[in-house]
């Protein structure tokens, strides 16, 4: 009995692993390599849910000519994120259809072109410019319509841009030139509720205080609210607003 004893302890004090504990399968599981790739297996299930889509189809390549393009900023896809299915996508090619209410983005294995399903997007960005997608309350008369608007302004209150394309179809020569027209509707939100402000009027009646101050800025400063001039003249307008509530 006590030669066992004896034997087990030299055996013991040569090979001090003997007595350590084994590492089980678990510990592996977190090694910094198996770690590594359990992040890649979870970027490719929420790629999965990016890519689910179907295949965007250049619909302009259909005529002769085209005058503009169907894009938001560019026709070549910029740098952007989306908020898909309540999972962001960051540093992704993205594009903005807004003759036909489309995003697309780049397929990031393959030369395809995607088209997402829009009740799946909460929102996303392009070129640093940031679009929500806002659904309209069907209980209640409002002036939106469900769909994307870019940000300007999140202050006291909330001013949007619909950002459009009209269509033309051009017959000449017995081949159809298709145009583009760019329009951009703004809209002010309070307290939930959407106001027009395409006009200097409808603006400061929305902003709904301060009204001579509005109206004396405005005037001094020779803001115009025609097309070309409204956004620069709304966003002006309510920075102005923004310092006199300070």
């Amino acid at each position: 009995m006590l030669r066992t004893i004896l034997l087990i302890a030299l055996l013991a004090a040569a090979c001090p692993s003997f007595c350590q504990q084994r590492p089980d399968s678990t510990a592996l599981t977190y090694s910094p390599a198996a770690s590594i790739k359990q992040d890649y297996y979870k970027d490719e299930i929420g790629l999965t849910k990016l890519y689910n889509g179907s295949e965007y189809i250049d619909y302009t390549k259909l005529y002769a000519a085209i005058k503009g393009h169907q894009f938001f900023l560019s026709d070549q896809k910029l740098n952007g994120s989306v908020t898909y299915d309540n999972h962001l996508f960051e540093n992704i090619k993205i594009a903005y259809d807004i003759a036909r209410n489309q995003v697309v983005v780049q397929h990031a294995n393959n030369p395809f072109t995607l088209k997402l399903i829009n009740r799946n997007i909460q929102n996303f960005t392009i070129d640093g410019h940031y679009f929500q997608r806002i659904v309209a309350d069907s209980s209640k008369q409002t002036v939106v319509r469900t769909g994307f608007y870019e940000l300007l302004s999140d202050k006291s209150f909330r001013i949007f841009a619909q950002r459009k394309k009209g269509t033309l179809e051009r017959i000449d020569q017995q081949k159809i030139t298709l145009e583009f027209t760019p329009e951009t509707r703004l809209y002010l939100e309070k307290s939930g509720v959407f106001y027009d402000i395409n006009s200097k009027k409808n603006l400061i009646l929305a902003i709904g205080s301060k009204e001579d101050n509005l109206k004396k800025y405005v005037k001094s400063n020779k803001l115009k609210f025609d097309i070309k001039r409204r956004e620069s003249s709304v966003i002006s307008t309510v920075n102005y607003f923004e310092q006199l509530s300070q």
